[in-house]
């Protein structure tokens, strides 16, 4: 159980970058900051995730679309939409959909809600 609340609590901290009211406060997000780069790290380093071996960016796209789950924003998550959090340009979104392609795959991510 602590695993579980450790892993909800990185990715709550990584999806709050993203939410809107911290955006408008601090208008560019990086999302290498520093920061942020640690709190991926540590969200790798749980031991019910090490095996997936995700990268930096998998875990922001992870948080962002929990979040959005969580919050019944959106049953349906738009890959390109959730790229443009990483990467502003949508023509480097659509270079980067083998980020999105990868988590399917390993069946960490869905597109739709089950």
């Amino acid at each position: 159980m602590k695993t579980q609340n450790q892993a909800q609590d990185t990715l709550l901290q990584i999806a709050n970058y993203f939410d809107d009211e911290y955006i408008s406060e601090n208008k560019k997000i990086n999302p290498n900051s520093k920061e942020l780069k640690k709190l991926t790290q540590s969200f790798n380093e749980i031991p019910s995730f090490k095996s997936y071996q995700l990268t930096h960016n998998d875990i922001i796209l992870i948080s962002i679309s929990w979040m959005s789950h969580v919050n019944s924003q959106h049953s349906r998550v738009e890959p390109i939409e959730l790229l443009t959090h990483i990467f502003c340009d949508k023509s480097e979104c659509v270079k980067q959909l083998d980020i999105i392609i990868n988590l399917l795959q390993t069946q960490i991510h869905h597109l739709k809600q089950k």
